[in-house]
């Protein structure tokens, strides 16, 4: 996907949600829903895709491993 219809993406979030101040659970939530909503539409997301969005690298390197893990998850459950 080209990175200006990658950028596009964006409007498909909330501009009101301050991503880079959840943390824990609500963090590892909200960046399972993004990382489903941003591979469902441009077919991968990568770490620059999430700090697009406003997690910051910190979060992403924390809580990354189990919002992806729990996506997959979600995505298969709705799959079956």
């Amino acid at each position: 996907m080209h990175p200006a219809a990658r950028s596009a993406l964006k409007a498909l979030y909330s501009p009101f949600l301050d991503r880079a101040r959840l943390s824990g659970r609500a963090a590892v939530a909200q960046m399972t829903d993004d990382l489903r909503v941003f591979a469902a539409n441009a077919g991968c997301v990568v770490a620059a895709d999430l700090e697009l969005l406003g997690w910051l690298p910190g979060q992403i390197a924390r809580h990354g491993t189990e919002a992806a893990r729990a996506a997959r998850a979600r995505s298969e459950r709705s799959a079956a």
